[in-house]
């Protein structure tokens, strides 16, 4: 008798995650995130917010909580229960912030948080003004060598994507390339036409009609793979520089401790959800090129992420501006 008591026990906990996933969620999910209403990330949150929504049945909350580059949203999220329904929609920043904010970061990346599900990329390009002698990756780093210091790199702001991916190309190829930046994306761009600078990581949506135009000379995209938005470009890597890596990506997380049922619940759907053409369409019109991937590759992803800025921060001595 005893032995049917214990193979019935081991039964019900075999199958009790899995009961307790198909309940989930039982109701409204908050999905948290750190920065204001009308940017890029609250537009993703609503989209995917609203395709959860519809495939669970309950209500999906965005919940903005804007600050110190997305760490205030970050942090109410670290501290809330691990139960599936405080959920984090975050970006780059998550793995840059550590590295830029060191002493002042609100929470631990890999401690206080389990991976659900990456959603997508947003790339830079590579850009230089029309009358700079260079036509490759390659070319750039010799003229910026044989000439230190006398090419300006813009970026939208300190600690941004531009100003990440210039100190990244610098530590990884030497070249000597003066830091400029400006208050947002406009006026940087608006800073190489003027020929005030003559290099930038610019956001591809910008830059690309600028180049189609032959206002300025595009030479790579910054990801780890080929754009699917300006095909004809190499990667930096590709183009000489291996190693180099960076995108705007974003991804949903959950404090950590939430149930492992839940979180693969939350991965398929979202996988579901990036798989339909017409989610495709919509996120590609807010400049997110989908590149999913599970829980764990997106926790490995994030780790190295973590580990690449804060070496990088290191030897360069990059730091954010103050919060």
């Amino acid at each position: 008798m005893s032995r049917i008591v214990c193979a019935c026990a081991v039964l019900i906990f075999a199958f009790a995650p899995a009961a307790w996933g198909q309940a989930y969620p039982a109701k409204p999910i908050r999905l948290i995130v750190g920065f204001t209403p009308g940017g890029g990330a609250d537009a993703i949150a609503r989209l995917v917010g609203a395709n959860l929504s519809e495939r669970f049945r309950q209500p999906v909350v965005i919940e903005n909580r804007p600050g110190a580059g997305g760490m205030v949203g970050t942090a109410l999220v670290a501290k809330s229960a691990p139960d599936g329904y405080s959920l984090l929609l975050t970006n780059a920043n998550f793995a840059t912030n550590p590295a830029l904010y060191e002493k002042t970061v609100l929470y631990d990346p890999v401690r206080d948080f389990a991976a659900i599900h990456r959603l997508g990329a947003s790339q830079y390009l590579l850009t230089v003004t029309p009358n700079l002698p260079v036509a490759s990756v390659k070319e750039l780093i010799v003229l910026a060598k044989a000439k230190p210091g006398t090419l300006n790199v813009a970026s939208a702001g300190i600690g941004g994507p531009g100003h990440l991916s210039a100190e990244l190309f610098r530590f990884l190829t030497g070249a000597e390339l003066v830091h400029i930046p400006y208050k947002g994306t406009s006026p940087a761009v608006t800073a190489l036409l003027s020929g005030e600078a003559q290099v930038i990581f610019g956001n591809i949506g910008a830059t690309v009609p600028l180049v189609q135009a032959g206002k300025l000379k595009g030479l790579a995209v910054s990801g780890a793979v080929r754009s699917s938005v300006a095909k004809e470009y190499p990667t930096v890597a590709e183009a000489g520089v291996p190693g180099f890596d960076v995108s705007s990506w974003y991804g949903v997380l959950a404090p950590a401790g939430t149930s492992p049922a839940v979180i693969n619940v939350l991965s398929k759907e979202l996988a579901q959800i990036l798989d339909v053409r017409e989610m495709q369409a919509k996120l590609a019109a807010v400049g997110l090129e989908i590149w999913g991937a599970a829980p764990a590759p997106f926790a490995g992803y994030i780790n190295a992420e973590i580990v690449k800025w804060k070496k990088v921060a290191k030897a360069t001595g990059i730091r954010g501006e103050s919060n």
